[in-house]
């Protein structure tokens, strides 16, 4: 379990322990098994037991994480919403949420978390979503899981209103739409770095008016 401390400042700091990091190693190893089959033979022709068997893991041990072959390839892309959930709440808390804010939470996750091993999953897995439509149609679902996840945080607080939620809900769903509109162009033009999907993220904004 992970444990709260408090540092000198007054932070709570969330501790992983030991468990906690093996179980993550585990999801980490599970997930590159579902990615590296999804890329060699495909998302419907791969199965729980393959993916069990290339993460080197029981069948038992890899039901035991609670996880299907969806969810096994994109823990990492449901993590980056996550932290784009988290980030938009953060920036939310000091007045409504702009275009502009959402575009740069989503530029700075990827300029800060670009060379990390569960970001490079996360691309790999956002790749393949770009030619596999059962693997899209799970990406998309995700995506909006985040923007749900943000309008609920958001109605929480005091002195939310309809029009203010309404308003957030189209500005995260459309900066989302634009990111995986730039991934697209990004891997058409060869994937290169996480500079170049910045750029290609803020070009398609300007394009869209998202500003």
């Amino acid at each position: 379990m992970a444990v709260d401390c408090q540092n000198g400042g007054g932070r709570i700091l969330r501790v992983s322990t030991l468990r906690d990091r093996r179980r993550q190693a585990t999801e980490a190893e599970i997930e590159a098994a579902a990615i590296d089959l999804f890329e060699e033979a495909g998302y419907e022709a791969t199965t729980c037991d393959d993916i069990a068997a290339g993460a080197d893991v029981s069948a038992r041990t890899f039901y035991r994480y609670g996880v299907n072959k969806e969810e096994a390839a994109f823990r990492s892309a449901k993590r980056f919403d996550e932290l784009i959930g988290d980030a938009l709440c953060e920036r939310a808390s000091g007045g409504p949420l702009t275009p502009v804010a959402v575009e740069d939470a989503i530029a700075h996750l990827l300029a800060e978390s670009c060379g990390e091993a569960w970001m490079v999953r996360m691309l790999r897995v956002r790749r393949l979503t770009s030619h596999d439509p059962a693997l899209r149609r799970i990406a998309q679902h995700y995506d909006a899981e985040c923007v749900d996840l943000v309008v609920r945080r958001l109605s929480e607080h005091d002195g939310a209103r309809p029009e203010d939620l309404l308003r957030t809900r189209v500005t995260v769903a459309t900066a989302l739409t634009v990111f995986r509109a730039a991934l697209d162009e990004w891997i058409a033009r060869g994937a290169g770095d996480g500079a170049a999907l910045i750029a290609l993220y803020r070009k398609a904004s300007a394009f869209m008016a998202v500003r």
